[in-house]
């Protein structure tokens, strides 16, 4: 049995594939892209049986752990203090560079047996994320609308008025319309306050 072990970084992935005998029989470097998946997948097809042990599939290895998840790969999540511990023992130091990073995740995939396999993400999590996105979206909208210091909320008018998405290459109001949306409301407010009632047109001021 083979065990591939991956550090992944931002820009590049380093995979080491070690045998039992914890010698190393495959090394690979590329650089992160949309085909990076593809790529590990063609390089290790000369291994029949194998594995993958990612260090922190939960944080900067998340989308490669996930990608080889859904590849039909069988991938385990490897925490870096295991990594640096079999660092340290195999070697006597701790050396840091991604070759001997990839080769100490894979020994700590094979030898320990209390590693968490990595699961494909459910409905549940993708939704969370797309809430993320939307959000970010709209809070970067806000913040080049609204004037420096009085941050205004545009998303919740856009979702009273039915509208679910946000077009980035929307004009902004213009402080004019802002100011004279809130003498309206201001106006609403002093008519239900004297028992007035609404309809009329709203006062420019």
């Amino acid at each position: 049995m083979t065990m591939i072990g991956i550090d992944p970084h931002k820009a590049t992935h380093t995979a080491v594939a070690v045998d039992r005998d914890e010698q190393v029989i495959g090394e690979f470097t590329l650089e992160a892209s949309g085909c990076q998946v593809r790529q590990f997948t063609d390089w290790a097809d000369r291994f029949t049986k194998r594995e993958w042990a990612v260090e922190s599939a939960n944080g900067l290895g998340y989308l490669i752990a996930r990608q080889l998840v859904a590849a039909g790969e069988t991938v385990f999540d490897v925490p870096p203090v295991l990594v640096a511990r079999v660092r340290v023992l195999g070697s006597g130091k701790s050396q840091k560079n991604d070759p001997n990073d990839a080769r100490s995740i894979a020994i700590a995939a094979l030898r320990s047996d209390r590693l968490a396999t990595v699961r494909p993400d459910d409905h549940v999590t993708v939704l969370r994320l797309l809430v993320k996105r939307h959000r970010d979206m709209a809070r970067l909208r806000n913040k080049h609308c609204s004037p420096v210091g009085q941050p205004v909320s545009f998303a919740g008018v856009w979702l009273e008025r039915g509208e679910n998405t946000i077009d980035p290459n929307q004009e902004c109001p213009s402080r004019f319309h802002r100011q004279r949306e809130r003498h309206c409301h201001d106006d609403d407010w002093d008519r239900s306050t004297q028992g007035i009632p609404h309809g009329g047109r709203c006062r420019q001021r």
